[in-house]
């Protein structure tokens, strides 16, 4: 059941995601602050953005359903992006910082040419609004199923508010928006990990391994193990490329130097290792707590 608290939590938890974009409005005095911070942002706070861009509500909802139904081989998905990571750090992110330019497309321009600037430009424009309306309309979703509200409504307020704190706080917004969501975040997800690995029916992290069903750790039981071999190599080399494309230069564009471009993806190595498995444990806990739910 949704109570007033949890509506009072949403009320403040909008009004702080606001109140972050009129504050950080100010900051913004040219293009190069608008876009990316000044090229000043320290590497604690541009690593926590760029961890947070990976989240999405597909990680709290749609994941958990598949380690629900199929244990934790769902890591296979997280951790086939930790060598595109590294592979960052150890060459990607400060040669990107050097483009020394305000925006990734301003780089396709230097690299290639006004005409392929715009090219690229327009035949992305589509593809963005269509992500973005498929990504607004996933959070839409779930929370009108959450709380009973007409979802055309919630997408509207939604588009509303990240247009509004994107527009006029501009980077600085949006990277201490990030900052504070992964304290929240992490501290949220760890917070039910602990209570769930307490309860008596699950016994800990030991209760835990040994009370799941079969199948969450002997993966034959759910596709052979050439399967999961193609997929991780598949999504790995997916991710490389992902990670290493202009457009996600930006990120490192924030970076106060190279130093704090490298550092930077500390955060999302960690977060990449560690967050998965504490990600994993209510759901796990669930199919436990709940096995004979559907027989």
């Amino acid at each position: 059941m949704v109570s007033i608290y949890d509506y009072l939590n949403i009320a403040f938890y909008i009004a702080f995601i606001t109140g972050v974009g009129i504050v950080f409005s100010r900051k913004s005095k040219n293009t190069s602050d608008y876009f990316r911070g000044g090229g000043v942002m320290p590497w604690w706070v541009a690593g926590a953005s760029s961890w947070m861009a990976s989240f999405s509500a597909w990680t709290f909802v749609g994941a958990a359903g598949e380690i629900y139904d199929e244990g934790p081989s769902l890591l296979l998905l997280y951790y086939s992006s930790l060598i595109p990571l590294v592979v960052t750090l150890f060459y990607t992110c400060y040669r990107f910082r050097r483009m020394r330019v305000v925006t990734p497309i301003e780089g396709v321009r230097l690299r290639f040419g006004a005409g392929s600037q715009q090219f690229y430009t327009w035949i992305r424009l589509p593809l963005l609004f269509l992500f973005g309306g498929v990504g607004l309309n996933s959070v839409g979703t779930f929370m009108s199923g959450v709380f009973g509200i007409n979802v055309i409504l919630v997408m509207i307020i939604l588009g509303i508010m990240v247009t509004f704190v994107a527009l006029l706080g501009g980077s600085y917004s949006v990277v201490a928006n990030d900052f504070v969501q992964m304290f929240l975040v992490v501290t949220v997800a760890v917070t039910v990990a602990v209570l769930t690995l307490s309860l008596p029916a699950i016994g800990g992290v030991s209760g835990l391994i040994a009370k799941a069903p079969h199948h969450d750790f002997h993966w034959n039981d759910i596709a052979r193990s050439q399967f999961f071999l193609f997929f991780f190599l598949g999504l790995t080399l997916n991710n490389l490329f992902d990670m290493t494309r202009i457009d996600n230069s930006a990120k490192y564009l924030m970076a106060a130097s190279d130093r704090h471009a490298r550092k930077m993806l500390i955060i999302p190595l960690i977060g990449t290792l560690i967050g998965p498995l504490i990600w994993l444990i209510p759901p796990m806990a669930a199919s436990i707590l709940h096995s004979h739910a559907d027989m």
